[in-house]
């Protein structure tokens, strides 16, 4: 196999590895690393040692994301107020929206923080993957005992979220509406689009103004959004965007993203809204 056919068989199997790892580590930049990591390490591996390239591929993006979410674990220790994922557009990219849409939006990667490495690990190979216990077993290091347990104890963790998004293109028109009664400024409209336990997490690590705490409850978020509308400086702009297959508005001062915001709605309310205003995780959305 020459180098261009190691290249063609990574390439078709690139953006599923990009899903994966995203799902684990929640950093686009960091994801990418893993990916490109991976395909060093297939380029160098005699190819008579692999029988499935697909499988083999997916065992090492895990192995080495497993590493680098230890190693990130131990860093957002220190992290300053939440910690949200890095959002992903995925409007300008139906393959990846496809893979997404399973089971990667804002609110699911949020909830993923409550496993530590190997429980992530195990839950996303099951329940994204539907690979089996021995497979699992080989790949994170374990016995298939312990993988069972691991899942068990993961779905008892996440028992409660919705797995599968609410919100999808097609859904976009909640959002509209919810943003049309945003701008009317009408409070008591504006909580009845709003979950009895909607809470807002934003995200800043210090770097910017953010919300110290989450905000709980419809009254609650219904003030704070309407003061958040009324005290935009002058001369930012929203851009509409689908981020991590929900709906987003990027917040941008003239070329800058200050600030990414994801909505996420259960049953025609808004359920979750998530800021992010960390500058090192706007990066990628500033390149889009």
């Amino acid at each position: 196999m020459t180098q261009g056919d190691d290249l063609d068989v990574f390439e078709a199997h690139r953006t599923q590895l990009f899903s994966m790892v995203y799902r684990m580590l929640g950093s686009i930049s960091e994801a990418e690393d893993v990916v490109q990591e991976t395909y060093l390490r297939f380029h160098q591996q005699p190819k008579s040692t692999i029988s499935n390239p697909a499988g083999w591929l997916t065992s090492v993006a895990m192995r080495v994301a497993l590493d680098q979410l230890r190693l990130a674990y131990r860093h957002r220790e220190q992290y300053v107020g939440d910690w949200l994922p890095e959002p992903l557009i995925v409007d300008n990219n139906p393959e990846q929206e496809k893979l997404l849409s399973q089971s990667l939006t804002m609110a699911f990667l949020h909830m993923m923080e409550r496993l530590n490495p190997r429980e992530r690990a195990v839950f996303i190979l099951r329940k994204a993957f539907d690979w089996s216990y021995r497979e699992i077993a080989a790949t994170v290091g374990i016995n298939e005992a312990a993988g069972r347990q691991l899942y068990r104890r993961s779905l008892g963790k996440m028992e409660g979220v919705d797995l599968t998004p609410s919100t999808t293109r097609d859904d976009m028109h909640l959002f509209d509406e919810f943003m049309a009664t945003c701008a009317s400024g009408d409070f008591t409209a504006l909580a009845g689009k709003l979950a009895a336990d909607v809470t807002v997490y934003s995200d800043s690590n210090g770097q910017e103004r953010a919300l110290r705490r989450p905000i709980f409850g419809n009254e609650r978020v219904a003030h704070f959004l309407l003061r958040l509308l009324k005290n935009q400086p002058d001369g930012v702009r929203l851009e509409k965007r689908l981020l991590n297959s929900e709906p987003g508005l990027l917040v941008l001062d003239g070329q800058r993203v200050v600030t990414a915001l994801v909505f996420s709605f259960r049953s025609g309310k808004l359920w979750r809204l998530y800021s992010i205003r960390n500058p090192e995780k706007l990066t990628a959305l500033a390149s889009e």
